[in-house]
């Protein structure tokens, strides 16, 4: 099962130019696979990491987690997107 799927992402900063941060980015991760996104500086890990978080919605291309599509979704469902995906039950202690 696909944890993560990227297709075709593409990201724009407008101020105080047009410039493309983020070209044509795809890929999926797997459950249970660890992946490290590496770059040099200003190469858009952070705005990467910042899409996969569903707080900036302006990008083309498809985001989909956990095998939600969250490309889409208007403000309130990421908020409740997030609020399930961060949720975890209490334990007891031991």
């Amino acid at each position: 099962m696909k944890a993560i799927s990227i297709q075709n992402i593409n990201k724009y900063f407008y101020d105080p130019v047009e410039f493309q941060v983020l070209k044509d980015i795809s890929f999926d991760v797997k459950k249970g696979e660890f992946v490290s996104i590496v770059g040099k500086s200003g190469s858009g890990k952070s705005t990467l990491l910042y899409l996969l978080s569903t707080m900036d919605t302006k990008y083309n291309g498809n985001i989909a987690i956990n095998g939600t599509q969250v490309t889409g979704l208007s403000q309130n469902e990421l908020a409740k997107f997030r609020n399930c995906l961060l949720y975890t039950s209490p334990s007891p202690r031991d």
